[in-house]
């Protein structure tokens, strides 16, 4: 409940935040601290990864606010007009049933087939590596995304 409270407060000062220094330049540093730390979070032993958990959760917190604040933005920016809610509504969930909502039995199979705990690292850092190379595409075809839009 903490977290979402620091959530519902801090997601608009991030938004603000993001549209005075540029969408994708919020989420670009933010995905990439998030894949370190993922990296760092499975990689670590099961006792170090205990230790400050609730400090871990509040920066994992952070980094994910970080980068949802600008993505409905981003999102939205990408489509014309005319096609904007269709392409908008459909991406979104589409990317959230297929990546997100079969996430839990993507973990159970990559855990079953390789017997490794931290598997699903290996998922998580795939998303991660889209989202990096999406952010980098948008970036390209929409450099505005990335300066400030004030």
């Amino acid at each position: 409940m903490v977290l979402a409270a620091l959530g519902i407060v801090l997601c608009p000062v991030a938004g603000h935040l993001a549209d005075r220094v540029g969408l994708t330049r919020m989420m670009l540093p933010a995905v990439i601290l998030m894949l370190l730390r993922l990296t760092r979070c499975f990689s670590s032993s099961p006792s170090s990864r205990a230790d400050n958990t609730s400090g871990r959760t509040i920066w994992e917190t952070l980094l994910q606010i970080a980068y949802v604040s600008a993505l409905p933005a981003v999102m939205a920016s990408i489509f014309p007009a005319r096609t904007r809610v269709t392409g908008l509504s459909l991406s979104y969930n589409l990317g959230v049933t297929l990546f997100g909502g079969f996430a839990p039995a993507i973990f159970t199979w990559l855990t079953a087939i390789t017997h490794n705990n931290t598997a699903p690292s290996f998922y998580l850092t795939a998303m991660a590596l889209v989202s990096i190379v999406a952010i980098v595409m948008v970036n390209r075809r929409h450099p505005h995304m990335w300066f400030d839009r004030t």
